[in-house]
């Protein structure tokens, strides 16, 4: 369940629900085989994940542009990550706005990162 200042949205599987703030349905989509993966604003279908990892694919193969770009989807992560680290540690972050690396605070910095198995560290 997705809160917001507007209302609410049930996501299931591939089915989602968007209520008001009275709890009245204002749209649903129930289990249909196709959405628009170019629609950049709302999730108006379903399976999109098929369909995002059919336009990275593409994209890798042919220089087709993605529909979802990366850049966007860093940013998302990112947030969700630093929330994560701010609840972990209990307070709030003072971040590098051009990187997203937490400034001034050790404890905190040391969650940026994962711990590797020996042998399974990434190699640049």
């Amino acid at each position: 369940m997705v809160y917001g200042s507007d209302g609410t949205a049930l996501l299931e599987n591939n089915n989602y629900t968007v209520f008001d703030n009275d709890n009245k349905k204002v749209k649903a989509l129930i289990d249909e085989p196709e959405g628009d993966a170019t629609n950049t604003r709302s999730a108006n279908g379903i399976r999109l994940d098929r369909m995002h990892v059919r336009n990275f694919i593409d994209a890798i193969r042919t220089g087709s542009p993605l529909s979802a770009p990366i850049e966007e989807g860093h940013r998302s992560v990112t947030m969700l990550q630093l929330g994560n680290i701010s609840q972990r540690v209990g307070r709030s972050l003072i971040c590098n706005p051009a990187d997203g690396h937490i400034l001034g605070d050790d404890e905190a910095m040391k969650l940026w990162q994962r711990d590797y198995e020996p042998g399974w560290e990434p190699a640049v």
